[in-house]
């Protein structure tokens, strides 16, 4: 039996719509259209063809790995050097990309903290007598705003 025909009949037998499986699978009903009337050509590539398959037919509890082996054997993967996706590992970075020094940023955050806290132990050392709002520390956080 076609793989199309197999999960429309596998649905059928469920009483599930197409909008059930939507909501359940979260694959898009055009689709779940395209994949039991067997135009894969609508699906965005091989690897999105063969996650629907596998998520469809393991939400309609049917063998998952026969239907991707039907899928395999009608789609064959392409070997002639080109790949559909770059996948990790194959792009190259591109030269004018710079990584700032992690080192330096953090010594420069590091200095900045410790000057700042400092300021704060230094203002509350200071025990005068004055209302909230005058006090340093509350002076310096709210230059720090």
């Amino acid at each position: 039996m076609a793989i199309g025909n197999k999960l429309r009949q596998a649905r059928e037998n469920l009483s599930l719509t197409l909008e059930d499986i939507e909501s359940a699978t979260k694959i898009r009903r055009k689709y779940l259209e395209a994949l039991e009337n067997e135009q894969f050509g609508i699906l965005p590539g091989r690897v999105y063809a063969r996650c629907f398959l596998n998520t469809y037919a393991r939400f309609l509890g049917l063998n998952t790995k026969e239907i991707i082996q039907k899928y395999d054997r009608i789609f064959p993967p392409e070997t002639d050097g080109e790949t559909e996706t770059a996948g990790p590992g194959r792009l190259k970075p591109k030269k004018s990309y710079t990584t700032p020094k992690i080192d330096t940023c953090d010594r420069l955050t590091a200095n900045r903290d410790a000057h700042l806290v400092a300021q704060i132990r230094k203002a509350l050392a200071e025990k005068k007598k004055q209302p909230w709002w005058e006090r340093p520390v509350i002076r310096l956080l709210v230059k720090l705003r």
